[in-house]
């Protein structure tokens, strides 16, 4: 049994945040747990401008320092992770994370976000799991930046053998919260990947805890959504 923590919403630097840490960290030690997928929205309000912003200690390793560094946070980025995009000052600063992802990785600590988008897999006896992760804010991407994630995605979804193909991203692709379902690219875009065989989605966005299945060809694919940063959720497979 292969388990894993996911969280998303939850760079806030607020009490929240680290009494939620504070839960993860038993969760952790009491079920033996060895990863955690981060589903985005990592600093609140707007991202980080260098790697050496404060915010990066205040909101990301002060609130999970209990948490050993051997325990990954597998990132992706969310909207808020672009930087001010609602005004006028918008220059885009997603790639600090990124940076700051290979720092930590060069360190050895536990921030893992190599790109926009990537892969992963875990193995425990004779389980599987492959992870494909992928930068959801179409909206905010170059077409150029779009078109290689999918060509990567696709690409590593059709050559992957693992028994279960998670993919995740911040944004909602059915949600019954305040964010609702995926704007039409997105769904678009999303679906082209769940045709490739893709077992389950996992997202944040909306602030609350759901699960929630669709069908697709004659298969059935979960979608988990946790994006509340004041909330975890263990998932074992």
């Amino acid at each position: 049994m292969i388990k894993f923590c996911i969280l998303g919403d939850m760079g806030s630097g607020e009490i929240s945040q680290h009494n939620v840490a504070e839960a993860m960290y038993h969760n952790i030690v009491a079920n033996k747990i060895k990863f955690v997928c981060g589903l985005g929205d990592n600093i609140y309000p707007a991202g980080c401008y260098n790697t050496d912003d404060p915010q990066f200690i205040e909101k990301f390793e002060k609130p999970y320092k209990m948490i050993p560094n051997n325990i990954k946070f597998y990132m992706c980025l969310g909207n808020h992770d672009y930087g001010s995009y609602w005004d006028q000052t918008f220059r885009n600063c997603s790639n600090n994370q990124i940076e700051y992802g290979i720092l930590s990785q060069k360190k050895k600590m536990k921030w893992f976000l190599p790109g926009n988008y990537y892969t992963f897999s875990k193995k425990q006896g004779d389980v599987t799991i492959d992870f494909f992760i992928i930068d959801t804010n179409l909206d905010l991407m170059s077409d150029k930046l779009k078109k290689e994630q999918m060509k990567f995605t696709v690409d590593a979804l059709k050559e992957s053998k693992a028994d279960w193909k998670i993919l995740y991203g911040h944004h909602t692709f059915i949600s019954i919260a305040g964010h609702g379902n995926a704007e039409p690219e997105l769904n678009r875009y999303l679906r082209k990947l769940f045709r490739l065989g893709v077992d389950m989605y996992m997202n944040g966005h909306d602030h609350t805890k759901q699960i929630v299945e669709f069908k697709i060809g004659n298969r059935t694919i979960p979608v988990i959504t946790c994006g509340q940063g004041v909330n975890h959720m263990m998932m074992d497979h």
